[in-house]
């Protein structure tokens, strides 16, 4: 198959250079006018401030539960974000504080159920005026306090008053729990040393005319040991010094030391007297035994034996 020439393309035109027309390039090229620099100015003197406007005071006073504004001072509502007289944020206000007074002696809102009405005029008014003067009592009562605490502070003469007068109710006191207080007899006594025909058992007999009697010696005190049934609470003792019959015959305890079985103890002084002597016992509490040391005596020097009537052991079991 014989190949047929192929027919050539027709030239392309070329297109003419576009060309602004000279009227409109003259009017697009316009001059630009640059501004003059400012002149130089020297440095001037430092401006006074501007005097601040002076803020009046608030309208009323903050009351407790408000937000207190503090570009103003004004009193604003708990629920409120601005000020409502100069616009100010109240993040940071502080709020009102209640005063103890009013803490104290503050009234209690009724608040009705839901459905409730008021009371009807007439109604309530006798309960209303017992809380009345309930709350005026209340109110005397406690001013009253007050002044007779300040009087007892600076003037003596009450001071002392009120000292004497704690002092006889606190013996009142006690004595009402003396009363109270149960015998604690022994379970089992024991001494280190004994006369004969006088045993430590005859200190706890309840007897007035039998004794315990004991030789004397500084260096080895005579010890009388008492074993309890129960754990108690010793609180009082009553000794009976001396020889029933006999009192100037033998010497006479002037100073006992009570030790317990809860490692504590106390000494108690005696005087000379053949009359029963009521003496406190502390911190016997718990005490399932205790230990009685003569460690002093009454008599004519030198004291050859030493002893004691009865003893009567008083406390809590």
């Amino acid at each position: 198959m014989a190949l047929q020439p192929r027919a050539a393309e027709p030239p392309a035109t070329e297109r003419p250079n576009s060309v602004v027309p000279p009227p409109l390039t003259a009017a697009l090229a316009v001059p630009v006018t640059l501004p003059e620099p400012p002149p130089e100015v020297l440095p001037q003197p430092a401006q006074p401030p501007s005097p601040k406007v002076p803020v009046a005071p608030p309208r009323h006073r903050p009351k407790p539960g408000e937000l207190v504004c503090g570009q103003c001072g004004t009193g604003n509502l708990a629920s409120r974000k601005f000020c409502s007289r100069c616009g100010e944020s109240l993040s940071s206000a502080v709020v009102v504080g209640t005063p103890w007074w009013r803490r104290v002696f503050r009234r209690r809102v009724k608040v009705l159920e839901l459905g409730g009405r008021p009371s009807k005029p007439g109604e309530g008014r006798t309960s209303r005026a017992l809380r009345g003067t309930f709350r005026k009592v209340r109110v005397i009562l406690s001013v009253s306090l007050l002044v007779f605490g300040l009087l007892a502070a600076l003037y003596p003469p009450v001071r002392t008053f009120v000292v004497n007068e704690f002092q006889a109710l606190k013996t009142k006191v006690s004595s009402l729990a003396d009363d109270a207080l149960s015998p604690i007899r022994p379970a089992t006594t024991s001494a280190t040393a004994q006369t004969a025909g006088h045993p430590v058992q005859a200190a706890f007999d309840t007897f007035k005319n039998t004794y315990w009697a004991a030789p004397w010696s500084l260096n080895q005190p005579p010890v009388i040991t008492v074993q309890l049934a129960q754990p108690v609470e010793l609180r009082m003792a009553i000794v009976t010094s001396g020889a029933a019959g006999e009192y100037t015959a033998h010497g006479r305890p002037s100073s006992l030391k009570v030790s317990y079985s809860n490692e504590k103890f106390t000494v108690v002084s005696l005087k000379d007297s053949p009359q029963p002597q009521q003496v406190e016992l502390a911190d016997g509490l718990g005490a399932t035994s205790l230990q009685i040391s003569v460690l002093a005596v009454y008599g004519t020097q030198p004291v050859a034996d030493v002893a004691i009537t009865e003893i009567e052991l008083f406390g809590l079991a």
